[in-house]
């Protein structure tokens, strides 16, 4: 079992774990500087929100750094993806270019990092290439969203159209005292041939219809749990890539929302998000100590 501590410090120095926490950070301040009246209950004596704006744009470079050489991982996973034997469905093809277009956007990211920190003779890019290749920017990062979006769907669905047809929730054993109904059949069954059958056989035989459906219950149980965690998992990934698909339509100006409800959908992806990396963390440390 891992520690609550132990759990925590490995996620403040995991990579991913840190940007997640400048991520929060950074839509805190979003917040406070497009809503002032909660900064107001902050710091009452502080009159412009101009600093936290200013800290927002700081943390954001930090994020990028953190983020510098992360697109070739993305490229990366996107090929495994790619080269992987055997027939791909199209949720795979649609997470290869998912991958791919997340790998451009932060790739993107990267060649802009001089231009975003503002130091005068350190500009890689004009004011207006910029801006140019900050907008194309957004375009991928909103591509790879929608194709995860989709991807995300897809198995959603195939997870639910999956179940296998005998097993239904009202026919799990919520007590183990309960009788199934297929155990109900099964002994009214046994009770018809009981005429023509002998004691010891009719006993074998319900010894063997109870072991059959002991076992399909079993079955039955293991997959709705699987059903619980993987689907959870999957709404998980849909609300965040739904909700984060705001930033880059709200960038290019696809989408007009007011920008502290940006933030808040920024605010609400970066606890999704950072959850799924603290569950990752988590197993890593779990497999260590085995």
């Amino acid at each position: 079992m891992v520690g609550t501590y132990e759990h925590f410090v490995a996620f403040g120095t995991d990579l991913v774990g840190i940007e997640r926490i400048l991520r929060g950070f950074q839509a805190i301040c979003s917040l406070l500087v497009w809503y002032p009246a909660l900064f107001a209950l902050i710091q009452p004596k502080v009159p412009s929100t101009l600093s936290l704006r200013a800290l927002g744009g700081q943390i954001n470079v930090s994020r990028r750094f953190i983020r510098f050489f992360r697109f070739l991982d993305t490229f990366r996973a996107g090929w495994l993806v790619y080269v992987a034997q055997g027939d791909k469905s199209i949720d795979m093809w649609l997470d290869i270019i998912s991958k791919t277009c997340f790998g451009m956007f932060g790739m993107m990211e990267t060649l802009t990092l001089l231009d975003l920190c503002g130091i005068e003779n350190l500009r890689v890019f004009s004011a207006e290439r910029f801006q140019e290749i900050d907008y194309q920017s957004q375009l991928f990062w909103f591509a790879g969203l929608y194709t995860s979006v989709l991807v995300t769907v897809i198995r959603l669905y195939r997870l639910v159209a999956g179940t296998p047809a005998s097993v239904k929730r009202e026919t799990v054993s919520i007590s183990s005292t309960e009788k199934p109904a297929e155990l109900i059949t099964a002994e009214k069954e046994t009770a018809v041939l009981s005429e023509k059958m002998t004691k010891d056989d009719l006993d074998k035989e319900r010894e063997r219809l109870k072991s059959i459906v002991n076992k399909r219950k079993t079955e039955r149980r293991a997959w709705i749990k699987k059903f619980k965690r993987e689907g959870y998992v999957l709404l998980r990934a849909l609300v965040s890539d739904l909700l984060d698909m705001l930033l880059p339509t709200t960038t290019v100006g696809w989408v007009k929302l007011e920008p502290g409800l940006v933030s808040l959908a920024m605010f609400i992806t970066t606890f999704t998000t950072g959850q799924a990396v603290w569950e990752r963390v988590g197993q890593n440390l779990q497999r260590q100590k085995q």
